[in-house]
């Protein structure tokens, strides 16, 4: 017998019945996680402090980044928009490396920012004491910088830069200094360097003023800075409000666990899933910010964000 397909129209709607909805309801705690008990689910320890009282510990936490936004404010508005979070963060409370987060690194404007971009790209797909150690020597060894001091555009772009083969392979010389890079890396960060020397890109442009969209327009249009890196960077670095990086697998599995959904297929970088998480979360407006973080937490993300 003949086999017939479905259409594609018909396909197309139910993956998205199957990524979108139903939303399943959230589970209410048992009477044994009330209180003081440390029952753990999901990566999240079922201690509960009520968010009356985690407000009055936050009150006096630090405002954030150039707009300078309240956390108190971004909590309220997570717990008024979407209940889910009232579990959640009544469960977990603001944790201390959630407040590392959000207070740690130094506020990041146009004086430094191309300090810290370069520090995002040398840091990219390594660990963190590796990215640690080869900054310290682009930084320290290769420029001769102080602890303090930033590196600047014309650092990189007059600096001497050399290929030698060392034991039969090929590597990175920065002022006769090994530097660690790889090429692809050192292309990157002279990419970086040029943007930031031209006044038709990124020279004299203040970034703390361009709106979120503009700001990602212009970071992703350089060289090794892709949208995950450019995400990274506004929400860690600028401590931008509004920010979901999409591309980010643990924030996307995180939104899958939060509203029941498919952790599998959410685990898939594809235009379509992207969608989804945008469409989950577009009532987390304007905090998606405190929202990702809350996605780190649920999904048991102690560190992230190092570039």
């Amino acid at each position: 017998m003949p086999k017939y397909k479905r259409s594609s129209a018909r396909l197309k709607d139910s993956k998205k019945e199957v990524l979108l909805g139903p939303v399943k309801k959230s589970k209410r705690p048992s009477a044994r996680s009330k209180g003081s008990t440390e029952t753990k689910r999901n990566g999240v320890t079922n201690s509960r402090t009520s968010m009356k009282k985690i407000y009055q510990q936050m009150s006096n936490f630090p405002r954030l980044g150039k707009s300078k936004w309240y956390l108190n404010d971004a909590l309220k508005h997570l717990v008024n928009a979407e209940p889910r979070f009232k579990h959640l963060i009544e469960t977990c409370g603001v944790t201390d490396e959630l407040q590392k987060r959000l207070k740690g690194g130094n506020q990041v404007d146009s004086s430094n920012a191309f300090h810290s971009l370069c520090r995002t790209i040398i840091y990219q797909q390594l660990a963190g004491k590796a990215a640690a150690t080869i900054f310290e020597r682009v930084h320290k060894d290769c420029l001769g910088l102080r602890d303090n001091e930033l590196i600047k555009p014309s650092h990189i772009l007059k600096g001497r830069w050399e290929e030698r083969n060392v034991d039969g392979r090929t590597k990175q010389f920065l002022n006769n200094v090994r530097c660690g890079l790889s090429k692809g890396k050192r292309t990157y960060i002279q990419s970086l360097a040029h943007h930031f020397d031209d006044p038709s890109k990124l020279k004299g442009v203040k970034l703390e003023q361009l709106s979120d969209a503009e700001l990602r327009k212009r970071l992703t249009d350089i060289k090794g800075l892709g949208p995950w890196s450019v995400d990274m960077f506004m929400m860690f670095r600028l401590k931008r409000p509004d920010i979901l990086a999409t591309k980010d697998l643990a924030i996307r599995k995180g939104v899958a666990r939060f509203y029941g959904k498919n952790e599998k297929a959410f685990s898939k970088d594809s235009k379509e899933i992207r969608s989804a998480v945008e469409q989950l979360t577009s009532h987390w407006r304007p905090y998606r910010s405190l929202g990702s973080f809350y996605m780190y937490v649920l999904m048991n993300i102690i560190d992230t964000g190092n570039e």
